[in-house]
């Protein structure tokens, strides 16, 4: 859109003839849609596998909440918020918030947890390209000056790792709140439906602003 629009104004100013300005947009046009719809089948696989891994890690967390909590708790953390909306649609606000707190702890952790994951994984993935490298260099040339600038490259992406690590649990704590409050909102007006929409709004907004 940027790109268009400087084109129309290169055109406006004389800096630019109409037609090789809409070729180049029809051109821009026909990269961007090929290569959107080359990353398609990737796209579509990772979010698979991103809701399978979820789900197994939520089932995971659940039968060690059964091994480590009392009854009580696990029903509070397994509850489900479309029922219990219908249900309990007459408490107060707070009480439904809490309800929500208990019930998408669990999905809101495994979700944290496998992101967590892909972001240490994706770290590894690029230190060890940068190790790979730094020992083919090694090899050949045995220099010493890049053993120590790896050293300090090393330090700073352990920093990196730490701040986007606590980043992204503070906005998935956040984000557990925020959208057990939109579902206590949406039970009030529509219990069942209500609160999953309430629960997903207030899930969404917070991951838009912290991203």
């Amino acid at each position: 859109l940027e790109s268009e629009t400087k084109r129309l104004q290169d055109v406006q100013k004389g800096l630019l003839k109409a037609h090789v300005a809409q070729n180049e947009n029809q051109e821009w046009e026909e990269r961007e849609w090929t290569s959107r719809w080359k990353a398609l089948p990737k796209k579509v696989c990772y979010g698979i596998l991103k809701f399978h891994s979820i789900t197994l890690c939520m089932r995971f967390y659940e039968y060690a909440a059964s091994k480590m909590v009392s009854e009580v708790t696990l029903d509070k953390l397994t509850t489900n918020t479309f029922q219990a909306a219908k249900r309990n649609s007459e408490r107060s606000f707070s009480e439904l918030m809490e309800t929500n707190v208990w019930a998408n702890g669990i999905s809101f952790l495994a979700d944290c947890t496998i992101y967590q994951v892909v972001l240490l994984y994706g770290y590894y993935v690029y230190y060890d390209g940068k190790k790979n490298k730094r020992d083919q260099q090694l090899l050949l040339y045995d220099d010493t000056t890049t053993i120590h600038k790896e050293e300090k490259e090393s330090g700073g992406m352990a920093l990196s790792i730490l701040l986007k690590s606590t980043k992204l649990t503070v906005s998935r704590s956040i984000a557990l709140v925020v959208a057990s409050a939109g579902g206590a909102a949406g039970t009030m007006i529509l219990p069942g439906w209500g609160t999953i929409f309430g629960t997903q709004l207030g899930d969404s907004l917070i991951s838009n602003l912290t991203e």
